[in-house]
């Protein structure tokens, strides 16, 4: 029995009689020794049960809006992110990219892919996490980075750390957060360290837009049952086809620096083709362009730069994003045993975790 499965026999059990020390535990489950040890840690860690008493250890159920998740009953990327969609709904949350976000959480919690959950205070960031890693905990959860000497952590986030969870970084006491919700494309800036990025992959949660009343939020914890637990190397003939796929796919720049000297050459060849009243119409040039320049999410939202393939950079090229999309193509083959849905699933994902912070397009389109 393995470790996942002799904790959910446990919950099953402590669900139904509530309290029970470790002897009874032993006696239902037939664990024992170290195993028997992890796996009640780890339930008291994540809060499932509570230690009441330590002669005999006695353990109680803590009632939690479990959701399950049946990995054996779902046959695709749709349908998985349907279901979350469906049970976040259901418990009073009012959904946006929620349920991308607790996919993304789900591939870093059961494989080597990273995540970075970001957006305005209030979206429901840390609830997010909640549901599927059960508590924020350093180093694997580390929260706020823009408040930490990143050159004093970044070792150890680069190395121990799976999820981050940002707000949009932001001058405090300055800046209204949630008004950069009506932005389509956020500034690297903004997201998190350009160290980081794309070693964890932005997923950002928006405020919902919604008229409609909702029932009472209640926090939900998903239990995600019979997924692959084993993931291997896929073939090389699969990865070579995904790569493929992958390069189809290219994403409009999130990098300022990148575009702010596309900014000043349109700005030098405009000024070019003026001959009458030049200084008025210099002076006009300059005042426009400086306003674009003068805000990253204007700069980075400017129209006429989305028009321009030159700011487009291609998936397939960067080694991080390769690295991480790799990594869900595993868990995706080894859990729908299909080439062509395991590629179509990861492909899917990574472009609707991009479209979160930026434009995706696909080659000559």
């Amino acid at each position: 029995m393995g470790l996942e499965d002799l904790k959910a026999k446990i919950l099953s059990y402590l669900e139904e009689v509530q309290v029970a020390n470790r002897n009874d535990i032993a006696d239902y489950t037939g664990a024992s020794g170290r195993t028997l040890t992890k796996a009640l840690n780890e339930l008291v860690e994540d809060g499932s049960l509570e230690i009441i008493g330590e002669r005999p250890l006695t353990y109680k159920f803590v009632k939690k809006n479990l959701i399950k998740i049946d990995f054996s009953k779902i046959d695709g990327y749709d349908q998985l992110k349907y279901e979350i969609a469906r049970s976040l709904v259901d418990n009073g949350w009012l959904v946006s990219t929620h349920a991308l976000a607790v996919i993304s959480l789900m591939y870093a919690k059961f494989t080597r892919f990273r995540t970075l959950i970001f957006g305005s205070q209030g979206v429901g960031k840390t609830s997010t996490i909640l549901s599927v890693f059960r508590e924020v905990k350093e180093p694997i959860v580390i929260q706020d980075l823009h408040l930490k000497n990143l050159y004093e952590v970044v070792s150890s986030v680069k190395n121990n750390t799976k999820v981050i969870e940002e707000q949009y970084r932001h001058e405090w006491g300055k800046e209204l957060l949630s008004r950069y919700d009506r932005y389509r494309v956020v500034p690297i800036s903004r997201i998190g360290p350009a160290e980081l990025l794309f070693r964890f992959i932005p997923i950002r949660i928006l405020h919902p837009i919604t008229s409609r009343m909702s029932r009472s939020f209640q926090q939900v914890y998903f239990e995600f049952l019979n997924y692959p637990q084993k993931l291997y190397d896929v073939d090389e003939s699969l990865v070579s086809r995904f790569l493929d796929e992958l390069s189809e796919l290219k994403y409009f720049t999130i990098d300022v620096k990148a575009l702010e000297e596309v900014i000043n050459k349109i700005k030098a060849n405009e000024a070019i083709y003026f001959t009458e009243d030049v200084s008025a119409e210099f002076y006009r040039i300059n005042a426009r362009y400086d306003t674009i320049l003068s805000n990253d999410f204007s700069l980075v939202n400017f129209n006429k730069l989305h028009e321009m393939d030159s700011l487009y950079e291609n998936m397939s090229d960067n080694l991080q994003i390769v690295s991480n999309a790799l990594e869900i193509l595993k868990f995706n083959y080894a859990w729908l045993q299909d080439d062509e849905k395991a590629i179509k699933s990861t492909i899917q994902f990574l472009k609707e975790a991009f479209n979160t912070f930026t434009i995706v397009k696909r080659i000559n389109e």
